[in-house]
């Protein structure tokens, strides 16, 4: 891969800049006392920042970043240098879910001086989009990398802002540019602003001879309620490649189709493994309303399987809808894996109204639990630092 350009070194000197100047003055007036489910998310983290597991390890040190902790940041960039490139992945996702000053300042300043993590870096984003990352992904545009122009499309989707337009121009009109990555750009623009022009290419971009840029338009339409747009859907809904075919149901579904929404239900509660977790994944790309009804529907209908159960909890980490029911359902669920999505979900929503339930966790016998709802909690009423608590 290339490796990135001194616009990169320029980016991050600028943020540790823009950090140092934004930083909180001390306060006039002592801090208050945190509560007392901050002060045991903090012990917890600080337990299992302690561990012989990589993994528990890392996962308290993020929650103490978290409270401020800038031993704890030390320890999540030593993992970001490893040479086992899964707990490389599994520390920059730990900081990239970390609302602090010191952790953005640290992932830029060391993905202007590594092209993977980099690469890693816009490949977590594509997933959970951060909008002040955005100069970052700008940057990424200009990197001669499919893989990593791809991802950073994604990720821009959900966070475009009008400064940004001018530069996915460009983007389409590189000679240089892979057609995949044009239609990537026009999905983002037509999500932006459903400009006449833009949806034209997508209904060209749709009856492509290559599956990947299909699968783009099929989500990309997704956003366009016309009859044009719906005449393509019908087209790709029934095509044999299920990523496609997935893609145009659920964008379908999106716009109201009964009978798409009742596919989407079919898909995820007894498709396989592959179909239910695609098709769960969709939802965060739905109108909040019908992403609500959808999965009450599922809740009280199916058995879900644990694949297609945390992908659609994921989903709600985007959803705007009340999370309430499937807050209630994955904290009371029996397998680990779905209750700790959950209160992975709940720290990222940041929502204060389930926090008493989180705390009950904190004392779980699983460590992967504990930690994951230590950062919940420390994520979301922690203000950057834990007055009277040596960290």
């Amino acid at each position: 891969m290339t490796k990135p350009s001194s616009w990169f070194a320029r980016l991050a000197a600028g943020v540790t800049l823009a950090l140092t100047l934004n930083a909180p003055a001390p306060a006039g007036e002592a801090a208050p006392a945190p509560s007392k489910i901050l002060l045991d998310a903090v012990k917890v983290a600080r337990e299992l920042s302690g561990s012989r597991n990589v993994y528990d390890r890392m996962l308290g040190a993020g929650a103490l970043v978290e409270a401020g902790d800038p031993k704890a940041l030390e320890i999540i960039a030593a993992y970001i240098k490893s040479d086992d490139i899964v707990v490389r992945r599994s520390a920059i996702d730990t900081l990239l879910n970390v609302n602090h000053p010191s952790s953005t300042n640290l992932l830029y300043r060391i993905a202007s001086e590594d092209p993977q993590v980099l690469d890693l870096m816009i490949e977590s984003l594509a997933t959970l989009p951060r909008e002040d990352m955005s100069d970052l992904l700008v940057g990424a545009l200009r990197v001669p990398n499919l893989r990593l122009q791809k991802n950073a499309l994604q990720a821009l989707a959900p966070i475009m802002t009008g400064s940004q337009e001018k530069d996915l121009r460009e983007l389409i009109k590189d000679p240089q540019s892979a057609n995949l990555v044009r239609a990537y750009a026009y999905y983002v623009l037509v999500r932006f602003s459903h400009g006449t022009a833009d949806i034209e290419q997508v209904l060209q971009i749709a009856k492509s001879d290559d599956l990947d840029q299909r699968e783009v338009a099929a989500v990309t339409l997704g956003a366009i309620d016309s009859a044009a747009s719906k005449t393509a859907l019908a087209v790709l809904a029934k095509e044999q490649e299920e990523r496609v075919s997935i893609a145009a149901v659920a964008s379908n579904a999106g716009l109201g189709d009964d009978k798409a929404i009742a596919q989407m239900i079919q898909l995820i509660a007894y498709g396989k493994p592959m179909q239910a977790t695609v098709a769960a994944g969709a939802l965060k790309r739905m109108p909040a309303n019908l992403a609500g009804q959808i999965t009450a529907t599922l809740l009280k209908c199916c058995q879900l399987k644990p694949d297609a159960a945390t992908r659609l909890i994921e989903s709600w980490g985007s959803i705007t809808a009340n999370p309430d029911s499937i807050f209630k359902w994955g904290l009371a669920n029996a397998d680990a894996d779905i209750r700790l999505q959950t209160l992975q979900v709940i720290g990222r929503r940041r929502d204060k109204n389930v926090l008493e339930q989180v705390a009950g966790f904190l004392a779980d016998e699983d460590p992967a639990i504990r930690g994951m709802a230590a950062w919940a909690i420390i994520h979301t009423v922690g203000d950057g630092t834990v007055a009277g608590v040596e960290t």
